[in-house]
């Protein structure tokens, strides 16, 4: 276990000096969820000076095509600390971003894995229990979910069936596909963030994030409860 946190706290480090290198300032704060087959980085407090100052002038989509575009570079060197840290061999990388809450994640899988094996799941306007924790239901607008496990005692990690939409598709030839998913995934996230806001959960829920390419066959959404939030003695959903 010490052997583990030393690995982990070696791997923050690589990672905070990487950003800060490539976006001129780091995030406040790093945190490295391993579970096998899946790794999760979880950047809070992050947002370069020259994105706010862009982000106050509108230019939202600029902004997410030079962040796209720079984690897509940094991709090989994110891939190399993980392998050199914590002996993990990833072949994908997700990412996605909330500039309201100037945070992000990143989620790397290793091939042909897939460890979540729980039931479907939806969301209800009923509460939520420990027995049950997301209960299934037909909520209008929300994409099939396949399947959903926790990667930790605080993130929530479930796998949706990606079907995309014929206005989505109308969306690339204009923004192109990279920016139609961010795009996307931007809705989505707002979407899920009002579906569950009527739950009642056992810790508060701090971020909700939406990965995957408009070409996958699914894609991925990390629920991101706060650890210091409590909002029960219980400890899960």
């Amino acid at each position: 276990m010490e052997k583990e946190r030393t690995a982990t706290t070696a791997a923050v480090g690589k990672i905070g000096k990487l950003l800060q290198r490539n976006f001129c300032k780091g995030p406040n704060s790093i945190e490295v969820i391993l579970s096998p087959p899946y790794l999760i980085i979880y950047l809070q407090g992050f947002l370069a000076p020259m994105e706010e100052s862009l982000l106050d002038q509108g230019q939202y989509d600029s902004v997410e095509k030079c962040r796209m575009t720079t984690f897509r570079y940094l991709q090989p060197s994110l891939e190399e600390i993980m392998q050199t840290e914590l002996d993990f061999h990833s072949t994908h990388m997700y990412l996605d971003w909330d500039f309201t809450h100037s945070s992000c994640m990143l989620l790397l899988v290793e091939e042909g894995s897939c460890s979540l094996t729980s039931p479907p799941l939806n969301f209800s306007g009923e509460k939520s229990s420990a027995a049950s924790p997301l209960l299934p239901s037909e909520t209008t607008g929300m994409h099939e979910w396949q399947a959903w496990g926790w990667i930790d005692d605080h993130a929530l990690l479930a796998r949706q069936k990606n079907i995309v939409t014929p206005f989505e598709q109308a969306m690339i030839p204009e923004h192109g596909t990279r920016l139609a998913e961010r795009h996307r995934a931007d809705a989505e996230r707002k979407a899920i963030q009002h579906a569950v806001g009527d739950q009642s959960f056992q810790y508060s829920l701090k971020d909700v994030f939406v990965t995957g390419s408009l070409e996958d066959s699914h894609r991925y959404v990390l629920f991101y409860f706060d650890p210091n939030e409590s909002l029960s003695s219980t400890g899960r959903l």
